[in-house]
Order: C-alpha cells, then structure tokens, then sequence
C-alpha cells in the first residue's frame, strides 16, 4: 500500500497535478476502505477519484519525465538516486550532486557549439534541464563547462580518471558509450530512462471487475431513493413496461434493476437498456452500436444522431420506440443483444 501510495504522489508530481491536498484525499480514501479487503478497496477507490485527483497513466509519466525540466524539480535528486539504485548493488550517491552533461553556462564554449549545431542555444534552452541531459556524480566542480569528450576522458590533477567514460553509475553507462552529445541521444537517453522509471513507480494495477461492482454498490444506493410506483406513466405506457419489465428481468440472473427520477434502467455492471416513459409508448435506449443492432422490423435507430435525448442518464448507440403489445418481441430481441454484449 506503501508504494502505491509512494507512485501516486511522484507520478502527480512529475505531471505536474495538484498534490497540495494530498491529507484531504488520503482522508477521503480511508472512507473508502473494506476491513475486509484494505489493499483492493483502495485500488478502488484510487481508480474512481475524480479527474483532478486521478492516479496518472504510464503514457502521461513517461511524458512528463521526457519534457518537463526536471532540474528545477525539488525531486530531481530522488528521482536520479531511485533511477541508479533500483538494483540489490546500490551505490551510495549521499555525495553526489546533479550534474548537466551539456552545461548550464549560455556561452558554451566552442566545442559544443559546433557538436550541437547553428542552432546550438535553442537546444540549450529546450534540452538543459530534462531528464535526458541530468545525471549524478561526484566530480560536479571538475567537469565544469568542459566539452563533451573532455567531459568523458577527463584525469584531475591528482592523475585520478574521473571521466565519464570511468563512471561506476549505471545512469552514467548510456554517456559513455557516445562519441557525440546532441539532442538526439538527449532524448534517447530520455525515453530510456523514463521507460525505467515506470517499473520503479509503478501504474495501479486493479481488478476492474471489482470497479465496476463498486460503481453497481453506488447506483443501488442512489436508485434506493426511487420506487417504480413514483415513476411517471401514463395508462398506454405502464401497460407495456408491465409487459416488458419481466421479460427484461428473465434475460439473465445478473440483470439489477435501477429506478430513477425519470426512468428504469437495467444493468449486469454497465448498463444495457435505459426504459423512458413517454406519452402511449416507451423509449428504449440501447448500449449497443446501431451498427451492430439486428432489428427486422426496422423500428430500431440511431441514437447517435440526437445530441440528447430527454430524461435519458445513460447515453447508447441504437434506441427503439415501443408504441404496442404486438412490438414487445422485437424490443425484447434487441435488449437481448444488448444485454449479451455488456455480459461478454
């Protein structure tokens, strides 16, 4: 619980979303969990915190990690040290300080002007500060603005080789093995390490199948508020929901009924058909593409084509009006299909 904990701050961090809450949603979470099963209520829960609160994606760390000016991150150090050290042989870097391969100073010296090419101050301003061009020694003050090669081969004045090229770090082995220091093995040795650090703070990882039954929990709750009694029909339309209702339920032992404000909604987890009273017919709103719908009558269309539909909570691709008895086998029919397909 530690560690998913520990990602979720540096992975907000590195994405740069908010983490000045972080007590107020921690508190918000422990309500949330299950004595019963802690570790999976809390992946859970962390997987249904809202947008501004949600656990980042690999695809958006390892962004944030190739992008980001990292340097003037207050982590910077801890993410370097945690980038060498996820290894049994862990090198102690208490010392170290973080070091630019390709200096900090705005006259670079010859040397990297003509490595880095005509337009050798705008990969300066893009590239400095990323993750691709930071790193940890102890020879911070020795390598100075040197050029690269200089940099790599480097003896201090006591014959000691300090080089890059003699490093033991293992976030030193990707610089030793160049011969030159552009933006492009900037950003390979970037995307490399931002690769690696997705292991070392892992995504959540959760059993989906537990979300959705959370989700479920939750509508219950919300639906207990409502009763089919207070819903709103007319004489025409509650004799055919009392048709349809229990063929509806029939379809499968998983099928959970869910009254509204509005309408009736049934689901397995997702939900598979949304019943709309209107006046002398229903409206069926379907999970199911319309693409996909075989209805020989034809009664069946495209919700998509509507850019809402009144009362409806639950959006789908096919709708179906149901205006008589002799229609109840056809909406039947596509519930089903729908009903198979949110069940897979």
């Amino acid at each position: 619980m530690q560690v998913g904990s520990r990602s979720y701050v540096f992975r907000r961090s590195i994405c740069d979303m908010q983490t000045r809450n972080l007590g107020q949603i921690f508190s918000s979470l422990a309500y949330r969990l299950k004595e019963e099963t802690p570790l999976l209520s809390l992946k859970v829960a962390l997987h249904r915190q809202g947008k501004k609160r949600r656990f980042p994606t690999d695809a958006e760390f390892r962004e944030g990690l190739e992008t980001r000016d990292v340097y003037d991150m207050r982590h910077c150090y801890y993410l370097l040290d945690r980038l060498e050290n996820d290894s049994k042989e862990r090198i102690d870097t208490s010392n170290f300080s973080i070091e630019h391969v390709m200096p900090q100073n705005e006259d670079l010296c010859q040397e990297w002007q003509t490595m880095l090419g005509a337009n050798w101050k705008a990969l300066q301003e893009t590239w400095l500060h990323r993750l691709g061009n930071v790193t940890l020694t102890g020879y911070n003050q020795e390598y100075s603005d040197l050029p690269f090669q200089k940099k790599k081969t480097l003896v201090d004045k006591h014959r000691k080789q300090v080089g890059f090229d003699f490093s033991p770090l293992r976030l030193n082995k990707f610089i030793r093995d160049q011969q030159m220091w552009t933006d492009t093995q900037m950003e390979q040795r970037g995307k490399d390490l931002a690769a690696k650090a997705v292991g070392i703070w892992p995504a959540l990882a959760v059993d989906m199948a537990a979300v959705k039954a959370a989700e479920l929990e939750d509508l219950k709750a919300q639906a207990a508020k409502y009763s089919l009694d207070a819903l709103e029909f007319d004489t025409e339309a509650r004799k055919l929901f009392d048709m349809l209702r229990p063929q509806v339920l029939a379809i499968g032992d998983d099928v959970v009924e869910l009254c509204g404000a509005k309408s009736v909604t049934y689901r397995v987890y997702d939900f598979f058909v949304e019943v709309l009273p209107r006046k002398r017919y229903l409206l069926l709103v379907l999970n199911l593409d319309f693409e996909e719908c075989n209805d020989p009558t034809q009664r069946a269309f495209d919700a998509t084509e509507y850019a809402f539909i009144t009362n409806a909570s639950e959006s789908g691709g096919t709708g179906f009006s149901l205006e008589d008895d002799l229609q109840i086998a056809s909406a039947v029919s596509v519930i089903r299909q729908a009903y198979e397909k949110v069940a897979e």
